[in-house]
């Protein structure tokens, strides 16, 4: 049995030796407007820094294949990453998985990588500056489900999460209302 590529063609141009922030954006094969307006607005940040670098997560459309509109936009920006897997709701934890493999296969040194839909706006810098912040040290952060429900932001760093080996789901991440930037944020964090 032979093995599916997971890319097909290949991504687009490996990231340059400098960057250091790899920015991935979830998207739809028929989302032309949407990534359009990502690269219009806060993704036009990365443009002034080449130490980032944002691409876009493609599965293969769920009837047919990618039209020319499609193709155009692919080669125009060379920034769309081709999934080869159908567009399905069932298939999103695998566009996660492409963004790692992408990651690790054609942007290894990028230190932080963000995960990312087109229906939301990223404050870049404040997230560069982040990254540049914690250095090597590994960090998860985000928005969490809490008693008070979702939006609360937290973050954790990776020795504060290996003996909390049963938080493996998004619904048992349990945190307090402190700012992701507060350095109580990583003692925050607690599993029920």
């Amino acid at each position: 049995m032979s093995a599916m590529r997971l890319f097909n063609p290949e991504p687009p141009r490996p990231c340059d030796e400098n960057t250091d922030f790899l920015v991935t954006v979830i998207s739809n094969s028929n989302e032309t407007k949407q990534r359009e307006d990502v690269r219009r607005t806060w993704a036009s940040e990365a443009n002034r820094n080449t130490t980032t670098k944002v691409v876009f997560i493609v599965a293969r459309p769920k009837a047919g294949n990618y039209g020319r509109e499609f193709w155009a936009e692919a080669d125009k920006y060379d920034d769309i990453v081709m999934a080869n897997f159908r567009d399905d709701y069932h298939n999103l934890s695998m566009k996660s998985y492409s963004a790692l493999k992408y990651h690790l296969n054609y942007c290894p040194q990028a230190r932080c990588l963000l995960k990312i839909d087109t229906d939301v706006v990223a404050n870049l810098r404040g997230l560069e500056n982040l990254c540049r912040r914690n250095g090597d040290s590994p960090l998860i952060t985000g928005n969490g489900w809490t008693t008070g429900g979702w939006g609360t932001s937290f973050a954790t760093t990776a020795a504060s999460t290996t003996s909390r080996s049963s938080c493996t789901t998004p619904r048992t991440l349990r945190t307090s209302a402190v700012p992701a930037t507060s350095s109580a944020a990583a003692a925050s964090v607690r599993c029920s």
